[in-house]
């Protein structure tokens, strides 16, 4: 069997993530919409649970949330891209419960391929 890459991976997740939707019930982009720094970030979930196999899905939250705040975004009830609104830019004891599995799901995932993964060099 090849190897899996990271962004193959961050793809696949991706894709799993937009099937499931989002709580305001708004599209999620396909993977071929994405900016370069959404798939960035996609990937750097990936290394991150690669890095540490104890990693929960609130930390995971976390990093995301952090980097999202980082490139300029804040809460938002509704996702806007022209605002840079997001409504899971919140801590995560207070996302829906859906919004928390799609956290678990990328855990469980990218564990899942672990022994199939083909990661990049330092």
């Amino acid at each position: 069997m090849r190897k899996v890459t990271v962004p193959e991976l961050a793809e696949a997740l991706h894709t799993v993530t937009r099937l499931l939707g989002r709580t305001d019930g708004q599209t999620i982009s396909t993977w071929a919409e994405l900016g370069n720094e959404d798939r960035l970030r996609s990937a750097m979930a990936i290394n991150a649970i690669m890095r540490d196999s104890t990693r929960t899905a609130e930390e995971l939250h976390n990093l995301w949330l952090q980097i999202k705040v980082s490139m300029g975004w804040k809460y938002g009830p509704v996702y806007n891209l022209g605002k840079l609104e997001h409504p899971c830019i919140i801590s995560f004891d207070r996302l829906p419960t859906e919004e928390k599995l799609k956290d678990e799901i990328w855990l469980f995932l990218t564990e899942l391929f672990r022994p199939y993964m083909q990661l990049e060099e330092k």
